[in-house]
């Protein structure tokens, strides 16, 4: 038991006496948090259920994401300075077209 699950009640947990099956598994007790979170929509983005990734047990906020290794698209350059609502407009993580001229047509277009 680490951070702040070290400090719960076991039945917290371990509802009606089970001890012996019990998953692992963040969303297992923290689906409801999972569910709930808007900045940035979890669902909506189709984030996997592995708090982990981001959070950890000690402090849930903030969470740690590394565009680098969780994502196809490493943030290099310029990139790196980029926050997130920059290329994620309207909250959509999923799919995004990660061709350059995607997000940078208008200073294509304007190069003289």
């Amino acid at each position: 038991m680490t951070g702040s699950h070290a400090a719960a009640s076991c039945a917290l947990c371990h509802a009606n006496g089970q001890y012996a099956t019990l998953s692992t598994a963040c969303a297992t007790c923290h689906v409801k948090e999972y569910q709930a979170t808007k900045n940035p929509n979890h669902v909506a983005a189709g984030f996997p259920q592995d708090c982990q990734l981001c959070h950890t047990t000690t402090k849930w906020t903030p969470a740690n994401f590394n565009h680098t290794t969780q994502t196809k698209f490493p943030l290099t350059g310029k990139h790196t300075a980029a926050t997130c609502v920059q290329c994620h407009a309207n909250g959509v993580f999923a799919g995004l077209n990660t061709a350059c001229s995607s997000c940078h047509i208008k200073e294509y277009q304007a190069t003289k």
